[in-house]
């Protein structure tokens, strides 16, 4: 997935907004290339942070969390540090 597939994904998600709506869990596929997709240099702000949301709001998946996680260690943004932890320990809060 890169970020203009990303970008349609979530624009078919708002068409049809009760496909998910069971707990937010995306299919382990997804999830799996959105963390991919974090985990890429270049992709935008905006993109890196809707990711990061969505994957922190994902019950019951220890591959959100993993992503999450590795993406947190990747930051030398003390700010961006600390935005990323919060997406973390939300995520464990699914978890």
């Amino acid at each position: 997935m890169n970020e203009q597939e990303f970008w349609t994904y979530c624009n078919e998600l708002r068409k049809d907004l009760g496909k998910y709506a069971d707990g937010d869990r995306l299919p382990r596929e997804i999830v799996i290339q959105m963390g991919n997709l974090l985990l890429q240099k270049g992709i935008s702000p905006k993109a890196q942070t809707v990711i990061m949301m969505t994957l922190a709001h994902q019950q019951r998946s220890k591959e959100a969390l993993r992503y999450l996680k590795a993406y947190n260690q990747m930051q030398d943004d003390e700010g961006m540090r600390i935005f990323t932890q919060l997406a973390v320990e939300e995520c464990k809060m699914w978890n």
